[in-house]
């Protein structure tokens, strides 16, 4: 058993909009991924589930997947369990993406979700993941377009805050 097997839980922002408080949504990954790794026959020290409370598009304003990425490229991280493959790959900017990937090929990471079981190695055929990767983009685009909208909505009805004064 590896002891370079880890967890990445994040919640979309749908899940913080949903009713529940966080850290009980945060525990059910947490308990997903649990069974993710006793599926698949790994050990997950309940040190390595990182939780990254924070939100954004860009690897800067992500500080706990930029430590998973200096410890897939250290290789000390070769399987990374998350219930959602796609909140890994939810970066806005090309680079970042970019540097994402190569983090994955450099730890010759193998990622286990609910989507399935993804290897990061020679033998990797990349177009399932570049899939993945172009429908977490236009989640993206979808929803900057509501965010628009809605915007320019509060601004018809003369509301120039989404939140309280």
């Amino acid at each position: 058993m590896s002891s370079n097997v880890f967890a990445f839980l994040r919640l979309s922002r749908e899940d913080l909009a949903a009713p529940g408080h966080t850290d009980e949504k945060l525990a059910r990954q947490a308990e997903t991924a649990r069974e993710l790794a006793a599926r698949h026959g790994v050990t997950l020290p309940e040190s390595h589930i990182l939780i990254e409370r924070e939100s954004g598009r860009r690897l800067k304003n992500r500080p706990v997947l930029l430590r998973l990425l200096d410890l897939m490229h250290a290789g000390q991280c070769d399987t990374l369990i998350t219930p959602f493959a796609d909140r890994i790959d939810r970066l806005e900017d090309a680079r970042e993406r970019a540097d994402l990937e190569d983090a994955l090929y450099a730890g010759a990471v193998t990622i286990l979700s609910r989507d399935g079981v993804t290897r990061y190695d020679d033998d990797l055929d990349p177009l399932p993941a570049e899939v993945r990767s172009l429908i977490a983009r236009h989640e993206l685009r979808l929803f900057r377009k509501r965010q628009r909208e809605a915007n320019r909505q509060r601004l018809r009805q003369n509301q120039r805050s989404s939140g309280f004064a």
